[in-house]
């Protein structure tokens, strides 16, 4: 609410109660220096709440940067390894598919090596003594329990490794689904509210401190007037008396009354800007969480990726052999052709 500004002018007064002129021009002294006092506990506490709005909104602005660097790092880091991801991807399906095929195809391939016989005269070229009363196929000539081991071994092996890349696939969606989410969240909803509100804190408060610099030259004169007064001994304040009531009630009903819902519209807006300031620090703290999460979660990536590469090459060593009995029908063929 607006407080009443009283302009406590002297009151005229029958002849035995007139105040002698040193005492009106007290009263008034005493009356401009309130005023004064008035508008400088206003200037004060303004200029406390406009660079405590200065600092929130600054502090916000530091903030919305930094979160934003944090944000841009992330969708670098992680652009960065879903791409390098894509590539190891389109490599490790290729060969753990070749790998699975193989296995899976291996009693088929066995099946085949049984119905190629093996000529009889290749044997014997070969050096191997036969049973001329028994048929050959390229079957009798490899292990297929050793085969069928290898294959079940194979398979577990496989199985474990594709559930491992699997992983790594999920990892990496979940890096990229997450990275998107908290790229879409909204952090500045009121920032731009603030901006605004700013530049009217600025523009009050400078007519506040307007209105004060006024005030203080308004003491200042009458100061100096009452003091003029005094020392020629005047023995009224004749029309000097209407000068002073009518600037008086000017700063009563006009200055004042601004200066004062001025003060009372900066201290709404420090409250605004602090709401402001708490939500955005919350946000920023649960987004720099989940960042951090994130950021962390890629950084294993790499290791875990490295890691499968090498498992992929080893098991294709380990495992090359299963690729032998399909190779046999054209290494047969090959053969015959010389």
């Amino acid at each position: 609410s607006i407080t009443t500004f009283a302009t406590e002018k002297p009151q005229k007064s029958s002849a035995l109660n007139i105040l002698n002129i040193s005492d009106e021009c007290g009263t008034y002294a005493n009356l401009f220096q309130k005023n004064h006092s008035q508008g400088q506990s206003f200037i004060k506490a303004a200029a406390i709440h406009t660079e405590l709005c200065e600092r929130l909104y600054q502090e916000q602005r530091v903030q919305l940067i930094a979160l934003d660097v944090a944000l841009s790092n992330l969708d670098s880091h992680c652009r960065s390894v879903v791409e390098v991801h894509e590539v190891f991807n389109a490599i490790s399906e290729k060969e753990i598919s070749k790998q699975n095929m193989l296995i899976k195809s291996l009693p088929i391939d066995i099946e085949i090596i049984r119905n190629i016989s093996v000529h009889s005269e290749i044997l014997k070229s070969a050096g191997i003594t036969v049973n001329s009363q028994k048929s050959y196929s390229l079957a009798d000539f490899v292990s297929l329990d050793e085969f069928t081991a290898l294959a079940e071994k194979g398979r577990d092996a496989y199985g474990q490794l594709s559930r491992s890349v699997q992983e790594l696939e999920d990892t990496v969606q979940y890096v990229k689904l997450g990275t998107e989410t908290v790229k879409k969240k909204k952090y500045n909803n009121n920032f731009s509210k603030m901006e605004s509100t700013l530049i009217q804190i600025r523009e009050r408060f400078a007519k506040l401190r307007k209105h004060a610099e006024t005030i203080e030259r308004d003491l200042s004169r009458v100061q100096s007037k009452i003091s003029e007064i005094l020392k020629s001994n005047a023995r009224s304040l004749s029309s000097q008396s209407s000068i002073f009531d009518a600037l008086a009630e000017y700063q009563a009903k006009e200055y004042l009354p601004d200066m004062q819902r001025i003060d009372e519209w900066l201290r709404e807006q420090v409250a605004f800007f602090v709401k402001c300031k708490n939500i955005m620090t919350s946000t920023m703290i649960s987004s720099l969480q989940q960042i951090s999460h994130l950021e962390s979660t890629i950084a294993g990536v790499p290791g875990t990726l490295s890691a499968l590469e090498s498992e992929i090459k080893l098991k294709a060593q380990e495992f090359k052999q299963l690729s032998n009995i399909r190779q046999m029908p054209l290494a047969y063929v090959y053969m015959l052709s010389y």
